[in-house]
């Protein structure tokens, strides 16, 4: 249960406690050593405020949504900050007379650590076969990852590289230069997060520092075809962030911008800023990726090669888009058997096929097949944050919902800047009724892609209906329409928006061009799209279905 602040970005909620459950509805006077006198706890860039019993945003001030037994575990955790606190504790705390298994607690203990940005288990610790400890303090998380240290290696299959040379002050004053430099850092830390890009540590790549070394040859010794550089200068009261992305083979700029902030806030968006930044430069890299794969003659590819261009294929979103695609990551397969992104991208692209209806040559009797394909891929160790986005698409067309949430939120957190992961974590959220959070999640994939794709459009306009927020599924469906006019699925949200806003006439031309299609749709299984659990989506699914005049 979740009480929700209305608000324009639908993303500001807090967790109510469970009534009856005196365990969850403990007091909040009762604050540990480390809460100040107001009863706040700093958790890295959130805070606990205990009295109003609220996990807030520290940067934008916004309440953080959780479930209620995921509330009840961190607040626990924080009145025993510095203490371990046993699994059975936190059971008999969060579901008091309730039979629940450990797995329980994992799942909300993960869960808080995906809203604290803890990826690296720094306020949240584990400690082993007995419980789990919070250690609060001051100050943001300094995030960091194996990832980072990784300098000479060669790639390994499927693996996007980057490095980010030292940044410089312009005017090459040696205070800007330690600016410059430090935020690159920070940069590198957050690129690092994402299991499926590998990233230069800064000992190897600040060495090329000065620009005498040209690009081709940065890029070879570094084993990295992608190279960030970048300025930046305090100018007065601002900060100003110039960034270019350099494919170091070609020496082609391929993506450049610039940032500034107000120096009195600098600080303040520091953080957020490095987000906004590695989750643009983790996109750039991608779609630059998949152009290139695009364009490769086709007789010198091996599985890799085959397999980057039936994504790219895949994202056209056409019929011989999909059939060309398939084609593909069969012959990859039949190169190498065991190639566990093939296998992810297979199984994507058909549970894709059996949604959409694409080809006509996969339906859901076949949904067996595509699921195995999904697990095959994590079997064979790919762990990437895609992997888990083709497995929660499949549990979705399975309507196997919470199965499908949990992959979408191991794929955030295997990937916290890929735009895919954040989008399969919307749906999944949409799916079991989870509205604002959707909206969270999509409006998450809309910061790191600047220039939103149609599918990124696509994953945004259900959420954005779910909230209400009429005007706004509307736009965003039709644009979604203009940039990929064959995601028929854009239309959905959009006919849901305009029924319930009164607009029936445009409405039911939209459910004209659903009832068109081979396979009709019907206000039951525009229903079974969302879990059986979400009553009110559903009853408003249904209701609007019929309004816009689709049959029962």
């Amino acid at each position: 249960m979740l009480r929700t602040l209305k608000a324009q970005g639908g993303c500001h909620n807090w967790p109510a406690s469970s009534p009856g459950s005196a365990s969850m509805d403990e007091p909040a006077s009762r604050a540990p050593a480390a809460a100040s006198r107001d009863g706040r706890i700093a958790l890295g860039r959130h805070v606990l405020d205990l009295r109003a019993e609220v996990l807030l945003d520290a940067e934008s001030g916004a309440p953080v949504a959780l479930r209620p037994q995921v509330w009840a575990v961190l607040r626990h955790l924080a009145r025993n900050a510095g203490h371990l606190v046993t699994k059975e504790d936190l059971l008999d705390t969060a579901w008091p007379g309730m039979v629940v298994s450990e797995s329980s607690v994992a799942q909300a203990v993960f869960e808080a650590r995906v809203a604290l940005g803890d990826a690296d288990h720094r306020v949240v610790r584990t400690v082993p076969r007995r419980g789990y400890l919070l250690v609060a303090g001051p100050g943001p998380l300094a995030v960091a990852s194996p990832a980072a240290a990784a300098t000479g290696s060669d790639d390994p299959p499927f693996a996007l590289s980057v490095a980010v040379l030292p940044f410089d002050d312009p005017f090459g004053e040696p205070a800007g230069r330690q600016l410059a430099r430090g935020l690159a850092q920070e940069l590198i830390a957050a690129l690092a997060r994402n299991v499926g890009l590998r990233v230069v540590s800064h000992h190897s790549s600040f060495q090329f520092a000065g620009g005498a070394t040209p690009l081709a040859q940065i890029g070879e010794r570094l084993r990295c075809r992608y190279l960030v550089d970048g300025t930046v200068r305090r100018d007065c009261d601002t900060l100003q962030i110039s960034m270019e992305l350099i494919d170091s083979h070609s020496g082609e700029i391929v993506w450049s911008q610039r940032y500034s902030a107000g120096s009195a806030d600098a600080l303040a968006q520091r953080d957020s800023m490095v987000e906004l930044i590695a989750g643009t430069v983790l996109s750039r890299v991608i779609h630059t990726r998949d152009r290139q794969s695009l364009a490769r003659p086709p007789r010198s590819m091996d599985a890799y090669t085959l397999t980057l261009r039936s994504i790219a294929l895949r994202r056209e979103a056409s019929v011989q888009s999909f059939r060309e695609a398939r084609g593909l990551l069969e012959q990859a397969l039949a190169i190498d058997p065991d190639y566990g992104p093939a296998w992810s991208a297979l199984g994507f692209l058909n549970a894709l096929d059996i949604a959409l209806a694409m080809t006509g040559e996969w339906d859901l009797q076949r949904i067996g097949e595509a699921a195995a394909q999904a697990e095959r891929a994590i079997s064979l160790g790919f762990e990437e944050a895609i992997a888990q986005v083709a497995l929660s698409f499949v549990r979705r067309v399975e309507r196997r919902f919470e199965e499908s949430l949990r992959a979408g939120e191991l794929a955030v957190r295997a990937g916290p800047n890929d735009v895919n992961a954040w989008h399969i974590l919307a749906l999944a959220q949409y799916c079991v009724g989870r509205a604002a959070e959707a909206l969270c999640s999509a409006e998450r994939a809309i910061a790191l892609n600047p220039i939103p794709s149609g599918w990124t459009l696509a994953n945004w306009a259900g959420p954005l209906w779910a909230v209400r927020r009429h005007e706004d599924a509307i736009r965003v469906a039709s644009e979604a329409l203009v940039k990929l006019p064959t995601l028929w699925t854009c239309i959905i949200p959009r006919m849901y928006a305009l029924a319930e806003s009164g607009r029936v006439a445009e409405a039911r031309a939209d459910a004209g061009r659903l009832l068109a299609r081979p396979q009709r749709s019907t206000t039951a299984t525009l229903a079974d799209t969302v879990a059986d659990e979400a009553v009110e989506l559903r009853a408003r699914i249904i209701s609007a279905a019929r309004a816009a005049g689709i049959p029962d």
